[in-house]
């Protein structure tokens, strides 16, 4: 049980107030009340139900809930406590009148629960999963008077019925209701294309004295603009984006300015630098082992420990 006092203090998950429950008579109000937390849950799970069709028009108000002595309709018309006398009961409103511009919303909702539980549809067993287990869907009763009235009994009862010549009406609403649920729920998500992302592309050069690789800057394959390494770098524009290689010359050194795509990998300008020094350091060694031979040979020769041709 909840308790209800004439304060803003939230209720259920949150979505009423206490003071929408309090008592509605005109009669000295009680300090506080209870009604059943399923009612509560009942009334938001209606809201969350039809908020999709008729949005922030599907919250109901409630025009009764705790009814005091001196209310009528505090008992039945067999003598017995009402259940909204017994703290068990809530009734809820869509609109306060046939004028209203929001009654063929609250017709509607009536029609539709009406017409679940008639047939113990998806509507029916949520709200009897709640603990709600007396129902009545009172449409045009009087002439006028439309709610729903939602209580905590202990036996299921359905009662005010929707008549006769309402229930084609109920039907054809609750089909169009579930068909448009069913595509709620039930569609696939739609496929958002994913947006294509940005690699920045690094251009390099070779440093003429340390014949270190330095990224000059980064390419914005997106876009085509070029992005500083630094704000101290110069920033080098590209004519076009594909792999672009270009040797210069610079006070007689080689230096190398590339744009180079990279996967992820070694820099391949890097790579090149390196097998070019490799290779370099192969042929000073192959050139002075044939120095080293020549001058041993020349060695050996002077000494007489081989003939001279």
């Amino acid at each position: 049980m909840a308790i209800i006092r004439n304060n803003n203090t939230l209720v259920g998950r949150g979505l009423f107030q206490a003071s929408d429950f309090y008592y509605k008579g005109r009669q000295s109000p009680p300090i506080a009340h209870n009604i059943p937390d399923g009612v509560i849950a009942a009334f938001e799970f209606i809201n969350d139900l039809f908020a999709p069709r008729y949005g922030l028009d599907a919250k109901p108000y409630f025009t009764s809930t705790l009814r005091l002595p001196s209310d009528s309709n505090y008992e039945t018309k067999n003598g017995r406590l009402s259940t909204h006398s017994q703290e068990l009961a809530a009734d809820g409103n869509w609109s306060n009148g046939l004028s209203s511009p929001t009654q063929h919303i609250e017709d509607e909702i009536i029609l539709i629960i009406g017409h679940d539980i008639s047939v113990k549809g998806f509507i029916y067993d949520e709200l009897r999963q709640l603990g709600v287990n007396g129902i009545g869907t009172y449409y045009r009763d009087g002439g006028s008077n439309t709610f729903l009235h939602l209580d905590g009994r202990q036996k299921f009862t359905y009662f005010k019925q929707l008549r006769y010549e309402h229930r084609k009406k109920a039907a054809a609403l609750h089909r169009s209701f579930m068909a448009e649920l069913s595509a709620l729920t039930v569609a696939p998500m739609p496929i958002i294309p994913t947006a294509p992302t940005s690699t920045p592309i690094p251009v390099t050069r070779v440093d003429p004295v340390s014949k270190e690789v330095i990224i000059v800057a980064r390419i914005d394959t997106l876009t085509g603009a070029p992005i500083a390494a630094s704000t101290a770098t110069p920033i080098i524009e590209p004519s076009f984006i594909e792999s672009v290689v270009a040797s210069t010359k610079d006070a007689g050194n080689d230096v190398l300015l590339a744009f180079t795509e990279t996967d992820g990998g070694e820099d391949p300008i890097a790579t090149a630098v390196q097998s070019q020094r490799r290779n370099l350091k192969y042929v000073v060694i192959g050139l002075v082992a044939v120095g080293l031979f020549f001058g041993l040979s020349r060695l050996i020769v002077s000494a007489g420990l081989l003939p001279d041709k």
